[in-house]
């Protein structure tokens, strides 16, 4: 049961986005959760005043102990085996655990390594993939292709907003409305179905980025509307008129009849495991997510996947033919 576990939140973004600030925000503010926060590496930016640095017993991690209960470490060895240990070591339960990868790291290749199947045994599951973007320099990142080759067709930029499940648009006080217009819809081009959360200097309410289930079969929110429709998203003002970035898209699948199950599982998998070399680039599907209403069952499907892993489950409520089958993918 996932309430037994510690939820996990991959924080992404590129150098000077803000993601450090964030993280020396929910290390010192005084919010009352036990919050750990796992790097790469310690950095010099991250110095909190009353910090003590321990280590465990076998002398292979060592760890930032903070006066308000959260703590710090840097990842050495096996990430999932770091944060299944941090897990067993505390004598309290942790409310949550916060990793921040590399500037440049893949968060859908790190979000596989959590994102496991409810039968394996481990004490953390997967929340949710947030990316902090750098509003006055961001559109610099998602326009050069200087790093673009076969091997990755698409930028780190992009990767990192089509992969997210929230998206910190940070620095909001160093560009104007009009700018801001612009922004949102490129960042809808890449992906039109994260919720925006507007800030200036990463101060963002813990609410909105703690226990998303983003990942969770039963949750389904999101997934009663289209993203983009008005209301969807209560942090930033939708732009009806997107602009989609040839690279990375979001696509919205839509079935009026109910779907035979096991075709749709055969053809899903073709999707997402089988690539053609004979194409110049091929296709990767970032995130998927979806309702499925299937012939013959009671009660509609739920879908989750990232990359190559899906999940596809009854989710215990009734169907209703009156609505359609919906799928969203997130692809280059």
């Amino acid at each position: 049961m996932e309430e037994s576990k510690v939820p996990v939140t991959i924080i992404t973004g590129f150098l000077g986005a803000g993601k450090t600030t964030l993280i020396n925000y929910v290390l010192t503010e005084n919010h009352g959760k036990k919050i750990a926060v796992i790097e790469n590496e310690f950095g010099k930016a991250i110095e909190i005043e009353g910090a003590m640095m321990v280590k465990d017993e076998n002398n292979q991690q060592e760890w930032i102990e903070l006066p308000n209960g959260c703590i710090c470490c840097a990842v050495k060895d096996d990430l999932l085996l770091t944060v299944e240990n941090l897990v067993k070591r505390r004598k309290d339960k942790l409310d949550h655990i916060f990793i921040e990868p590399s500037g440049l790291a893949d968060p859908g290749a790190l979000a596989s390594i959590f994102w496991v199947d409810s039968e394996v045994d481990t004490n953390v599951y997967l929340d949710a993939i947030i990316t902090v973007v750098d509003a006055k320099h961001i559109l610099q990142h998602l326009e050069d292709d200087s790093r673009l080759d076969n091997q990755a067709p698409v930028s780190e930029a992009h990767s990192q907003i089509a992969s997210a499940d929230r998206i910190i648009v940070n620095k909001l006080d160093l560009i104007d409305s009009e700018q801001l217009s612009h922004l949102k819809r490129r960042i809808r081009g890449v992906n039109a179905a994260a919720p925006l959360l507007c800030v200036e200097r990463s101060k963002v309410p813990l609410d909105d980025i703690l226990n998303i289930n983003a990942y969770s079969i039963s949750e389904r929110q999101e997934l009663e509307e289209k993203p983009c429709e008005e209301g969807h998203d209560g942090h930033c003002d939708h732009d009806h008129h997107r602009i989609h970035n040839p690279q990375v898209t979001t696509i919205f699948i839509e079935e009026s009849k109910p779907l035979d199950l096991s075709k749709f599982r055969l053809w899903l998998g073709e999707l997402l495991w089988q690539q053609d070399s004979e194409k110049e680039i091929p296709i990767d599907i970032f995130r998927c997510k979806g309702q499925v209403y299937a012939h013959g069952e009671e009660e509609r499907w739920m879908l989750q996947g990232v990359h190559t892993l899906f999940e596809l489950e009854a989710s215990g409520d009734r169907v209703d033919y009156s609505s359609s089958a919906k799928a969203s993918t997130k692809r280059h």
